[in-house]
């Protein structure tokens, strides 16, 4: 969580960032502010901080977090003993990581990953029906984002709603 608000004062401004966490409800602010580095922060938390960044800079929550998700992943994966592992990595090996990662970052639901064919995959959330936006094209440009840097070309990942939560469908070259 701390991760994503160093980059989003990057691109909107540390002042955007302050005015923001001042129109916050005391307890998301309070959570906030107790929040220390790799510690969970309950979901509904980080999506009402989200949209108060967002609205104070101006911006659509979706699109500013999807750049906010693709910065972050790129620095943590940028290094280079991992890089050359995610060069290395295979397809299957890539699209089985996704559920770990989905755990690591969510506290509702659960995500299944599939590699369909080689450049084809599908990934499931089950179990939380109702995620906001914001998260779903989170998670769509976090998967993106990996492959990308895995060495993936010409990356498509469309989702849309299932009567248990979402379905991811992944699209790749090399």
């Amino acid at each position: 969580m701390l991760e994503h608000i160093t980059v989003y004062r990057e691109l909107v401004g540390s002042e955007t960032v302050d005015r923001a966490l001042e129109t916050v409800a005391p307890a998301v602010r309070a959570a906030y502010e107790s929040c220390v580095p790799g510690a969970w922060i309950d979901v509904e938390v980080s999506r009402q901080l989200y949209d108060a960044m967002a609205a104070a800079a101006g911006r659509d929550v979706v699109e500013l977090h999807g750049e906010v998700i693709a910065i972050g992943y790129g620095r943590a994966l940028k290094g280079l003993w991992r890089s050359l592992m995610l060069r290395i990595a295979s397809d299957k090996a890539l699209i089985g990581r996704a559920p770990l990662l989905y755990a690591k970052t969510f506290d509702g639901g659960e995500m299944r990953a599939e590699l369909v064919e080689p450049g084809r995959a599908e990934l499931e959330v089950h179990g939380w029906p109702q995620m906001p936006a914001v998260h779903r094209h989170g998670i769509a440009c976090g998967v993106k984002t990996v492959l990308e840097l895995a060495g993936r070309k010409s990356l498509a990942v469309d989702h849309g709603p299932t009567a248990t939560g979402v379905r991811y469908r992944v699209r790749w070259s090399g």
